[in-house]
């Protein structure tokens, strides 16, 4: 991370402080797959999936699926019971190939904690969903899903 090393020179911060900080921000990266070497890396990996889950996780998801051009979900088959999941095309499928599945990934116990609690706010908001479209969100045995 050339970048955080360049930034963090400029200020009072000591040497290793800066190199834990880059590392940090190194290892946090969930498309990468990092594994964080320290307890920062570990909190700072854990606070970034965070800001997925939640009211801003929903916030979230629907803005970079229009962004890019996907739509909310698929017309005929909103849970991708009978289908494959394609969050590129449909936002909510994103909910099942990557948000759901996030509390698995986190580090800390007290991130574990608040992911637990951001994804039940995520499971309501897909229940009230399907409600308002006439499609009740499938139990997770009859859909396979998470």
């Amino acid at each position: 991370m050339l970048a955080a090393r360049e930034l963090l020179a400029g200020t009072n911060l000591d040497a290793d402080a800066v190199e834990r900080i880059a590392q940090a921000i190194e290892d946090h990266s969930h498309s990468r797959g990092a594994k964080p070497r320290s307890a920062l890396g570990e909190a700072l990996q854990d606070a970034d999936r965070l800001e997925a889950l939640g009211a801003l996780g929903i916030a979230r998801t629907f803005s970079t699926g229009a962004r890019l051009g996907a739509h909310y979900f698929h017309p005929d088959d909103p849970w991708g019971e009978h289908r494959a999941l394609d969050d590129k095309r449909y936002s909510v499928d994103h909910f099942f190939t990557k948000l759901l599945a996030l509390p698995g990934t986190f580090c800390t116990v007290r991130g574990r904690a608040e992911a637990a609690e951001r994804i039940e706010l995520l499971k309501r908001f897909l229940e009230a969903l399907g409600e308002e479209i006439g499609s009740p969100l499938p139990r997770p045995a009859e859909a396979g899903r998470p």
